[in-house]
């Protein structure tokens, strides 16, 4: 749908699906140089920054070179340097102050993400006979209502539950 919309060609809609998980893991990652600029840690930015920039550089170059992944190529290669930014200055931050990141905290995004695209992704294909226009604004208010209130039953029913020992 967003590929008519916006450029009228019906194959840009899976690079947009795709680079939305890119984006996803790049705006993860990010924060964490300025976290570690902050620390003064401007030496292990630098050094992580150049290692990140020429692991781009090789993987743009392999997967560039493989004819069946095309543009994809790029995005397969911006996931990976940002998980890797990620973890090395997730590594780095951790030696300068105690992070905790529990998996109760984390989880339930990715969930909230994927039970929102399985029920909208089948409103989205049987609203054929709506305008695009109208349809794609119809996904996305339902879809923000929609993660708006799986997000709230979870800080609910956590919230009811976190009394207890085994939580």
């Amino acid at each position: 749908s967003l590929g008519l919309l916006f450029y009228n060609r019906p194959d840009i809609g899976n690079m947009i699906r795709f680079a939305a998980i890119a984006s996803f893991v790049s705006y993860v990652a990010a924060p964490t140089y300025t976290i570690l600029n902050s620390f003064g840690k401007q030496n292990s930015n630098l050094r992580i920054s150049i290692l990140v920039s020429v692991e781009g550089l090789i993987l743009i170059y392999f997967f560039a070179a493989i004819p069946s992944l095309n543009i994809y190529g790029y995005g397969i290669t911006l996931i990976l340097t940002s998980l890797t930014a990620l973890f090395l200055n997730i590594r780095e931050i951790k030696k300068v102050c105690d992070m905790r990141v529990s998996l109760k905290e984390v989880l339930p995004f990715p969930f909230i993400g994927l039970i929102s695209y399985f029920i909208l992704n089948p409103l989205e294909k049987s609203s054929m006979n709506l305008p695009l226009v109208a349809k794609v604004v119809l996904i996305v208010v339902l879809g923000s209502v929609l993660v708006y209130f799986l997000d709230r039953m979870y800080k609910k029913f956590s919230k009811a539950y976190s009394t207890n020992s085994f939580i």
